[in-house]
């Protein structure tokens, strides 16, 4: 694992890996904003491209559709779902990373193409692993979505539970996993960093480059090639 600090603007690889199977989901070139003791934030912006297989199209539902299978039988096949093909896509939002050291959870700002702020969103995760191309991210299902101001839900609390029932968490990571959101949600109503924070109005520096992930792509090391 690396350790070194990465610098204002520079670019890495931002991977994301499904919980309980390990599969590699997401890919994104990201620019960094700030690398400090405390946390990594990392910017990437509209227009950007990326890959991703987590796509309901890639995969056959036993009944013909995700709504029409049933919620634990939906887990059990997604368990099992090997991606094996990989899309190019362009981001539709400006977002910002913010990635605590050691913690359990990631948060995310979505802004839309006027800079307006749409969502907050608090990302339940392993604790993300930093690597030579950038960082690792192994996602945790359950997750809060929040709005500009500050209101709150749970996202996927019942396919959480689904992948707790499936073997997906034991029973020790699955409280952790619980505990850290409702440590999240306190800290939202409290209006606890960093939803007390200026990163609302925070703008890139306009000498930053929108990344595509094709020119950042040989600094990873994948099992296939992005197709031309």
């Amino acid at each position: 694992m690396s350790e070194k600090r990465w610098q204002p603007g520079d670019v890495i690889l931002n991977e994301t890996y499904t919980g309980g199977t390990g599969h590699l989901i997401l890919v994104f070139p990201a620019i960094v904003i700030e690398d400090t003791s405390n946390y990594l934030a990392l910017y990437h912006p509209i227009d950007h491209t990326f890959i991703c297989s987590y796509e309901d199209s890639d995969i056959a539902w036993p009944r013909g559709s995700r709504e029409a299978t049933p919620i634990d039988e939906q887990i059990g096949f997604f368990l099992g779902w090997q991606p094996e093909r990989f899309r190019e896509f362009v981001s539709k939002w400006h977002v910002v990373y913010l990635e605590p050291h050691g913690a359990m959870h990631g948060v995310k700002l979505f802004w839309d193409s006027s800079w307006n702020l749409t969502n907050w969103y608090v990302n339940l995760q392993a604790p993300y692993v930093r690597t030579e191309a950038g960082i690792r991210i192994e996602d945790h299902y359950l997750d809060l979505e929040v709005e500009p101001d500050l209101g709150w839900r749970w996202k996927d609390a019942e396919q959480f539970d689904a992948f707790c029932r499936a073997g997906a968490y034991d029973d020790g990571l699955a409280r952790a996993i619980r505990a850290e959101g409702e440590e999240m949600a306190r800290r939202i109503e409290a209006r606890e960093w960093p939803f007390n924070s200026g990163w609302p109005d925070w703008r890139p520096d306009p000498a930053w480059p929108v990344p595509h992930i094709r020119d950042y792509w040989a600094k990873g090391s994948y099992p296939f090639q992005l197709s031309a």
